[in-house]
C-alpha cells in the first residue's frame, strides 16, 4: 500500500514540475547578449566575427554575423539591434545543462509543456518570454522522436501569416499603399514618385 502511494506521489510530483516549468529571463540571452542589444554588445561578448552576410526574413534585412561553433547573430539593418540569434553548437548548453540531443521531456521538464509545431517541414518547441511576448526560444527537434536539434532566440516573424499581421498593412484596394509602405520600409526616398505609373 505504502508502495503504492509513494508511486502516485511521485508521479503527482513529476506533472506539478513539468507543469510549473517556465522559461525564464536568463534563457533569452546567449552568454549575456540579448535580444535588442547592439553590435558594440556583441563583440564586446563575442569579440569580432569572422564574416557576415545579409539576408531576407520574412521581409525584414538581417545582418548575420558568424561566428566559430555554428553560431549566428543576426541585426536588423534599420534598427541596428540585435534580433536572431541561432546556435548549432553540440558543446553549447542552456539551463539546465540542456544540449542539443536533449529529449521532449528534459526540453518540457525545464521550460514546460508545450505542443511541437511545424513551420516550413521543421518540428519546433517554441517558447514566448512572459516579459516580451515578441521574443521568442525556438528549439528545433527532430520531427519523430522530438531530440534537440538547435537553438535559436528571436523577435523576427517565424511565419508568413506573423510577417502580414506584424505589417499591419492598411489596403483600400489601391495597390500604391502596399507599394508606398515596402518603399518606405527600405529606406528609399520617394518624394519625386507621383501619380500612378
Amino acid at each position: 500500500m505504502l508502495k503504492k502511494i509513494g508511486i502516485c506521489l511521485f508521479l503527482c510530483l513529476s506533472v506539478l514540475s513539468v507543469v510549473l516549468a517556465a522559461p525564464k529571463a536568463e534563457d533569452f540571452s546567449c552568454q549575456g547578449l540579448y535580444l535588442g542589444d547592439t553590435y558594440e554588445k556583441m563583440t564586446e561578448q563575442f569579440g569580432k566575427p569572422r564574416y557576415q552576410q545579409q539576408k531576407l526574413v520574412q521581409g525584414i534585412m538581417v545582418t548575420y554575423y558568424v561566428y566559430k561553433d555554428d553560431l549566428q547573430i543576426g541585426l536588423d539593418d534599420r534598427e541596428k539591434k540585435v534580433v536572431d540569434i541561432q546556435i548549432k553548437n553540440k558543446d553549447y548548453a542552456i539551463r539546465d545543462g540542456i544540449k542539443i540531443g536533449a529529449t521532449p521531456y528534459k526540453i518540457q521538464q525545464v521550460y514546460g509543456k508545450n505542443e511541437k509545431k511545424f513551420i516550413a517541414g521543421k518540428a519546433y518547441y517554441i517558447y514566448s518570454r512572459a516579459e516580451k511576448p515578441g521574443e521568442r526560444l525556438v528549439l528545433e527537434v527532430e520531427a519523430t522522436e522530438g531530440y534537440l536539434q538547435s537553438f535559436r532566440l528571436t523577435s523576427l516573424p517565424l511565419t508568413d501569416d506573423e510577417a502580414d499581421r506584424d505589417l499591419e498593412i492598411p489596403m483600400n484596394n489601391s495597390s500604391n499603399d502596399v507599394n508606398d509602405l515596402y518603399m518606405k520600409s527600405k529606406d528609399i526616398d520617394t518624394s519625386a514618385v507621383t501619380g500612378n505609373s
